[in-house]
């Protein structure tokens, strides 16, 4: 019995330390049920502090990312000051706009996402949340028709690449430019970019229209996907006055006025 308890106690250590002990372990307790589930089947976690229960596909990435944002606290890097504009690009879920939406309820928040599976629950996990605007499109270096790469890929793996021509199952794309466009300010003071690589698109080619008008970048860059994607996004960010950290998985970029 007590190796049992001494057992949950390490497996639920993270989430007690964060939330509580009690409420940690309960979070703990919840997402654990995915485990005794078919692959798929949509189960609700209630998060201490958010307004609404989250819904995660059981036996998929979702757990992942859930636990990467609101457990090992991925997206806690410092901020100059509090957003007033953010694109979440590469939505998957919802998660990642989710925490923003909670860390800073005042700010408008733009979420793209180019899986239509994603794209629903994504809709669904931020309905409660009006700041939120989910987008069904991809971030590529201009408008585009995309098509997604690898359709049997983990669900926060989704890569997109260039297309003929549109048909039904092709994608729209933007650039951030044309995001910039949408903010009352012209500006934005968050970019949060996780796109499986496409990021080397989005940093090679017309940087110069949009990148002064950048708060911070967040990014997780996928060389391991699409070579090179470090150096491009380096060489898009020369010239410029910046400092950078990382968080996580992500590198973060402050932009210097």
């Amino acid at each position: 019995m007590l190796n049992m308890f001494a057992r949950v106690g390490a497996a639920s250590r993270k989430y007690r330390q964060r939330y509580g002990h009690l409420a940690g372990f309960l979070l703990w307790f919840q997402l654990r049920r995915h485990m005794k589930v078919a692959r798929g089947t949509l189960h609700k976690v209630s998060v201490p502090g958010l307004r609404a229960p989250i819904f995660l596909r059981a036996g998929t990435s979702d757990i992942l990312v859930f636990i990467q944002i609101f457990i090992d606290g991925e997206l806690e890097f410092e901020m100059p000051e509090l957003p007033g504009s953010i694109v979440d690009a590469g939505a998957n879920i919802g998660l990642a706009s989710l925490y923003f939406a909670h860390r800073f309820p005042k700010s408008k928040i733009v979420a793209l996402e180019v899986d239509q599976a994603n794209f629903e629950l994504l809709r669904k996990n931020t309905n409660g949340y009006p700041n939120i605007s989910c987008v069904r499109k991809a971030l590529w270096s201009g408008q585009a028709q995309l098509g997604i790469l690898n359709p049997t890929d983990e669900p926060w793996a989704f890569r997109v690449g260039a297309v003929s021509g549109e048909d039904s199952t092709s994608i729209a794309a933007l650039g951030v430019g044309d995001l910039v466009g949408q903010f009352e300010h012209q500006r934005v003071d968050l970019l949060k970019v996780d796109i499986e690589g496409a990021e080397k698109e989005v940093f090679q080619n017309g940087v110069g229209g949009w990148i002064n008008r950048i708060g911070v970048i967040a990014i997780e860059l996928h060389d391991n996907i699409v070579p090179d994607c470090s150096k491009v996004f380096v060489a898009a960010l020369a010239g410029k006055s910046h400092r950078v950290s990382r968080s996580g998985e992500y590198t973060i970029v402050y932009f210097e006025s």
